[in-house]
């Protein structure tokens, strides 16, 4: 049988630095769009369907209920993106950074989807 080997470092690195860059890009996105939802009072497709869009009977208050979810998102991916990549690239942080960094932006997650939920059930039903 003939084996394949790979350099695992690398190819981990690799894959795990563009996980991290589109974290980030991800989170800067979350960032720009909470900023522009406030401004311009109008809710990205990206962030609620355009199904539930069409139901909402108040905006203004849907957007003052889902800004802090989506601030607290967009910041959790932007900030585990960037010190993913440092660590990936110089391992400065360990693999307890790996283990906190996963916990905490699931948990960020798990509380934006429950905060959105609450949202859309309260101003788009």
């Amino acid at each position: 049988m003939f084996q394949i080997h790979f350099h695992k470092f690398s190819t981990d690195v690799q894959i795990y630095q563009i996980f991290y860059v589109i974290l980030a890009v991800l989170g800067i996105y979350l960032l720009y769009a909470v900023r522009k939802m406030r401004k311009n009072e109008e809710i990205s497709p990206l962030i609620l369907p355009e199904e539930e869009l069409a139901k909402c009977r108040d905006k203004k208050g849907l957007i003052a209920e889902i800004s802090r979810p989506v601030s607290l998102l967009g910041a959790a991916a932007l900030i585990y993106g960037i010190f993913g990549v440092i660590n990936s690239l110089y391992s400065a942080f360990g693999w307890g950074y790996e283990v906190c960094g996963v916990c905490l932006f699931l948990a960020s997650y798990g509380w934006y989807s429950k905060e959105m939920r609450r949202g859309a059930d309260r101003y788009c039903k």
